[in-house]
């Protein structure tokens, strides 16, 4: 699993999903980045590209299991977002400098 830095981060739970009615359902959970950052030392920080951080093991240590656990399932209906309509914060000064360059002209 790699993680960036970022506002919230959705978590699919089926491994560990919560049982309802005798059986796991798979399910997610929105959790704020601050609250998955106490993990971060269980991570290997990697900076290729943007920074992120690996979390990669052959049985997750305790700590990540009962986080996952601990979480409550969202309820709601997520939606997604097409790659092309996020912006950078590299695309948002490129078109601030070349405002910025048209009002010196005017």
């Amino acid at each position: 699993m790699a993680i960036p830095e970022v506002d919230l981060v959705v978590m699919v739970r089926e491994e560990l999903a919560p049982r309802r009615l005798f059986r796991k359902v798979k399910d997610a959970c929105l959790v704020p980045f601050d609250d998955v950052r106490p993990l971060l030392p269980l991570a290997e920080p990697r900076a290729a590209g943007a920074p992120y951080h690996l979390f990669s093991y052959g049985a997750p240590p305790e700590a990540l299991v009962t986080f996952f656990r601990s979480q409550a399932g969202f309820e709601g209906q997520l939606e997604g977002l097409s790659f092309d309509g996020v912006l950078t914060r590299e695309l948002v000064d490129a078109v601030k400098a070349k405002l910025e360059t048209r009002r010196g002209e005017s």
